[in-house]
């Protein structure tokens, strides 16, 4: 099971949480991040043998892509082919394959349901002639809609996020979204490989996944990320 992490959005330990990861996802500016913190992690990733890939989002900063926004279809394929044409340019600069594409927040969030918006941000990879894999979702529409369009997916669960009975993921705004704990987080990482995901009400939904995320802004993330890399030797 690959192990991903959301990096570049400024926290303490992006190099080091490299060492335990399979993957990483790059903030490319839209909610955080900046073009050298960008190259600077692609470097160390580059160095580390991580998959690279990128984070795009709703042109959010002042709240860190984690608010859903009503853009025009221009307006979002403008901000989305911005940050993708630096993230590329970066990847050529150091010489690194680009594997992945993982949006980043309320746009992830919003792209599981909404076959609308899907449609544009499949757009603006086929204009990119984009032809790594996409990170999505587990179990939501959005998968069967990326693959209908002739994308490799690979379906995402998270190992530090509360799910409810729909499949979604509990909205941050509620106190028990985040789990903090190594325990809790080690108990859904179990489950997730078993290809199960159980929910705020102790409901058991059918996920399998080929990969999944650990936010490096979860508290001690860096003791996680270890812990699962030591697991996953077993």
């Amino acid at each position: 099971m690959d192990r991903n992490v959301d990096l570049g959005e400024g926290g303490a330990w992006d190099r080091e949480l490299l060492r335990w990861v399979d993957s990483c996802n790059i903030a490319c500016g839209g909610h955080a991040g900046s073009p050298e913190l960008l190259l600077q992690v692609m470097q160390w990733a580059l160095a580390e043998g991580v998959h690279i890939g990128a984070h795009p989002s709703y042109p959010d900063r002042e709240h860190f892509g984690r608010r859903s926004l009503s853009l025009s279809k221009a307006n979002l394929q403008r901000a989305l082919f911005s940050q993708l044409r630096l993230f590329q340019n970066s990847l050529d600069m150091v010489g690194a394959a680009w594997h992945h594409v993982k949006p980043h927040g309320a746009l992830y969030n919003d792209l599981a349901n909404n076959s609308e918006l899907g449609e544009q941000v499949i757009e603006v990879l086929q204009n990119l002639s984009f032809s790594g894999i996409v990170y999505a979702l587990a179990g939501s529409p959005w998968v069967k809609q990326l693959q209908k369009a002739g994308f490799s997916v690979w379906e995402e669960g998270f190992v530090d996020r509360r799910y409810i009975d729909s499949g979604a993921l509990l909205s941050r705004s509620q106190p028990a979204a985040v789990l903090t704990t190594t325990e809790a987080i080690v108990a859904q990482y179990e489950s997730l490989c078993k290809g199960e995901a159980v929910t705020d009400t102790g409901q058991t939904l059918i996920r399998h996944c080929q990969t999944v995320c650990l936010h490096s802004d979860t508290p001690q993330a860096l003791q996680h990320a270890q812990v699962l890399a030591q697991m996953a030797l077993r």
